[in-house]
């Protein structure tokens, strides 16, 4: 996925397992599948996550997200996770050099 290209971490670019985690949100975005992804850094400078990104595109976007008890237990869900194309949108004017 070419978006995928521009995308890089503090060691550079993404991984290969990094980019498949993705990859699974977007052919199955679900919940757990969000919960997944959205902390992985898309941008080493500024450091910004996948969750960023969603924001800064779109600052209607939920601020908090899924919250777990002690135990793990999900005590309250994601309100909102981002389409697909929302995502690559994201990630695409996050990643533009």
């Amino acid at each position: 996925m070419k978006i995928l290209k521009n995308c890089e971490n503090i060691f550079g670019k993404i991984s290969i397992q990094t980019e498949r985690r993705i990859k699974k949100y977007i052919n199955n975005p679900n919940c757990d599948n969000w919960d997944d992804i959205q902390g992985i850094i898309i941008k080493s400078e500024g450091m910004t996550t996948m969750w960023q990104s969603i924001i800064k595109s779109n600052s209607s976007f939920p601020k908090s997200g899924r919250s777990e008890d002690l135990e793990g237990n999900i005590i309250k869900e994601w309100e909102q996770i981002p389409t697909p194309l929302e995502l690559l949108r994201a990630i695409k004017e996050s990643t533009i050099q």
